[in-house]
C-alpha cells in the first residue's frame, strides 16, 4: 500500500488538520474558557480544584498540548510525523485563540505624558491577563495601567 493511500491526497490532509486545528481550538476553549451547557464545564472546572488537572484548565496554551495529542492521530500514526502534527495542532489552536482575543488594555496620552494604558471592563469570567510591561503602576481605583516613559 502506497504512502498516499495511506494519508490521502494532498488536499485531503490539508482538509484533515484543518478541520483538527479547529476541533483543537473548539474542545480547548470550550475547557478553559466557557462555563458550557448547564454550567457542567465551570462546575468540572471547579471540581478539579488546583492540582495538576485543574491547572491545565487555566492555560489555554497548556491545555490545546493535551487537547491536541488524540486529535494528531487524525493525521498521522507514524511517531514522528504524529509529534510533529501534535505540536502543529497545539500551534495553530493558539494562534486561532489570538486572533480572537480583546485587547488586554487601550493606550492613551495622559496629560502628564505618560503612557497611559486603559483595562476594559471585565466580566466575572474573565481571565486574568498578564502584562507584559516592566514597571508599571496599577491605578486600582481608577482601573487603569500607568506606563512611565
Amino acid at each position: 500500500m502506497s504512502t498516499e493511500a495511506q494519508t490521502g491526497s494532498p488536499d485531503e490532509l490539508l482538509m484533515r488538520f484543518l478541520l483538527a486545528v479547529l476541533a483543537t481550538w473548539r474542545v480547548t476553549h470550550l475547557l478553559a474558557s466557557e462555563d458550557g451547557p448547564g454550567d457542567i464545564i465551570v462546575r468540572l472546572r471547579g471540581r478539579l480544584g488546583d492540582g495538576f488537572a485543574g491547572s491545565l484548565t487555566d492555560c489555554f496554551n497548556c491545555l490545546s498540548l493535551w487537547i491536541s495529542v488524540p486529535a494528531a492521530l487524525l493525521l498521522s500514526r507514524r511517531p514522528l510525523m504524529w509529534a510533529a502534527s501534535w505540536l502543529a495542532l497545539s500551534g495553530g489552536a493558539c494562534l486561532l485563540e489570538r486572533l480572537g482575543e480583546k485587547p488586554a488594555a487601550f493606550e492613551e496620552l495622559a496629560q502628564n505624558g505618560a503612557r497611559r494604558e486603559t483595562v476594559p471592563d471585565s466580566s466575572e469570567d474573565a481571565r486574568p491577563t498578564l502584562c507584559a510591561f516592566e514597571n508599571v503602576a496599577y491605578n486600582e481605583g481608577a482601573d487603569e495601567l500607568v506606563v512611565p516613559h
